[in-house]
């Protein structure tokens, strides 16, 4: 087996001619890479259309695909949204693992639990209790309307 001077692959001159060779590669190769990434996102998109005819909304039932949005359960899981990965090119098997973090809504009831949930994060308790007191401060007593 050859000697190799390791100590050659961590000098300055050995990562810039990497770094030219790498950009002189993808150069020479980008249309073919550009024509792989419109491949898989033409079969990605197909795949999503195929998938939500087949589904509806987990909390209303409405089933137009032109509707349906993937909502992931858990926010911390979530890597990327679908439709930037669809956009991006990614993999089909990238984004298969990522719908299985999500369930499927309707643009709607979509809206309303992201809706609902930032309300959640933004009302504390003692914010709360002030608003209940306003609205007791507020309310018509219908007794004192009629006279």
């Amino acid at each position: 087996m050859p000697y190799k001077d390791k100590d050659r692959y961590q000098s300055e001159e050995w990562k810039e001619y990497q770094r030219s060779y790498q950009r002189g590669w993808h150069q020479r190769h980008k249309a073919e890479r550009l024509a792989k990434s419109y491949e898989r996102r033409a079969a990605t998109i197909e795949y999503i259309q195929e998938l939500k005819k087949q589904l509806c909304c987990a909390d209303c039932g409405e089933r137009h695909p032109a509707t349906l949005h993937f909502h992931h359960l858990n926010s911390e899981d979530k890597l990327f949204d679908i439709s930037e990965a669809v956009n991006k090119g990614f993999s089909m098997g990238k984004v298969k693992k990522e719908i299985e973090k999500c369930i499927v809504l309707c643009a709607n009831c979509h809206a309303i639990r992201h809706y609902n949930m930032r309300t959640k994060s933004q009302t504390s308790p003692g914010i709360a209790r002030k608003f209940e007191e306003l609205d007791t401060l507020l309310a018509i007593n219908p007794e004192e309307v009629d006279n």
